[in-house]
């Protein structure tokens, strides 16, 4: 489901827990529940990110995380091979949280 800059946003900006009747949830499950959404979500990035990649690309991307980088280099890196890296991770995000919150 493609979303437009301005749902991505409005989505963004939505409280999930509360959008879901969570928000007096115990804080150790609210944070269980957001660690396994982030996940999902982080899956959906990388399918994008493998998607976006060519093929020479994406065998550099393999032998450069064989190196075991630094995170800050890894985000560089991925910044570098796909300029529009921030607005796919946001798109994801907004996507999964959409799918959740029936939006």
């Amino acid at each position: 489901m493609a979303l437009d800059k301005a749902k991505v946003d409005e989505l963004l900006k939505k409280d999930l827990f509360e959008g879901l009747g969570l928000q007096d949830a115990p804080y150790e499950e609210r944070m269980g529940l957001l660690d396994e959404m982030g996940k999902v979500a982080m899956d959906g990035v990388w399918l994008r990110i493998l998607d976006s990649l060519n093929d020479a690309d994406q065998a550099e991307l393999e032998k450069f995380t064989d190196t075991d980088p630094a995170p800050e280099a890894f985000i560089e890196f991925l910044k570098k091979k796909i300029p529009n890296l921030e607005e796919i991770v946001k798109e994801e995000i907004a996507s999964y949280k959409s799918i959740l919150l029936g939006a």
